[in-house]
């Protein structure tokens, strides 16, 4: 896979807009500005960069 593909993956950035994180989550994760009562994906716990 590519790097960005890795990087969602591990939830080092946002899998939506792709915006990344100080620390990955372990997990595919959304930043708050994504995250809605229709998507799949946790809420980020982590300050953006």
């Amino acid at each position: 896979m590519g790097e960005i593909a890795d990087d969602i993956i591990d939830g080092l950035c946002c899998a939506i807009c792709g915006v990344y994180f100080e620390e990955e989550h372990g997990y595919p994760v959304a930043c708050s500005e994504c995250k809605d009562d229709d998507c799949s994906y946790e809420e980020a716990t982590e300050e953006e960069i």
